[in-house]
């Protein structure tokens, strides 16, 4: 029994590809205006200063915990069910039934493991150290920047191509024969 199917017509992969081209150029035509260039830079400072490098230490540490280990190896279980259970058609990707069981079940263990870290000491980790990544004179920078960026000639530009790529993939992406609980899962 097949539960899901996602087809793009030739018509419409010509369409969305034409649309998210459309996106690259005019990102590469705005990348050197002002607006562009300022947001590049303040988001560059913040990604090299003091508490964003704290934040990666603190991956580095949580991924070789036993949490992290416990973690990735759900998430890599997660990836080899689509792998195994994803196929590509001739107008998209078919996923057969019993795909659908292993990758919700997958899922499932991926939502447990993340549960269980709330509360954990590594959630309170996390939590301090992305408020003083958000908080720092860099962060305080991006968000000045981003907001010049937002009203900015160049950032009508892109809104405008990426709303045209959202509307190209909702009119020629078709995704039928949905499970009935397809709410309570978890595909991609």
């Amino acid at each position: 029994m097949e539960l899901l199917k996602i087809e793009i017509s030739k018509a419409g992969q010509a369409a969305i590809e034409k649309e998210f081209n459309d996106v690259g150029v005019v990102a590469e035509k705005v990348k050197m205006a002002r607006s562009v260039r300022n947001m590049k830079n303040s988001l560059e400072r913040w990604g090299k200063s003091n508490e964003v490098a704290a934040l990666k230490a603190l991956d580095k540490k949580f991924w070789a915990s036993p949490e992290g280990k416990e973690l990735f190896a759900e998430i890599k279980d997660f990836h080899d069910g689509l792998k195994e259970h994803v196929k590509k058609t001739k107008n998209g990707i078919h996923i057969d039934h019993e795909g659908m069981q292993v990758i919700e079940d997958e899922a499932d263990d991926i939502e447990h493991e993340w549960k269980m870290l709330e509360g954990s000491k590594w959630d309170t980790l996390y939590e301090n150290a992305w408020a003083k990544a958000t908080s720092s004179p860099e962060a305080k920078s991006v968000g000045r920047r981003f907001e010049t960026f937002s009203k900015s000639a160049e950032w009508k530009a892109l809104d405008k191509e990426l709303k045209e790529l959202d509307m190209a993939l909702k009119k020629n992406v078709k995704v039928t024969d949905l499970p009935k609980d397809m709410d309570d899962m978890f595909v991609f």
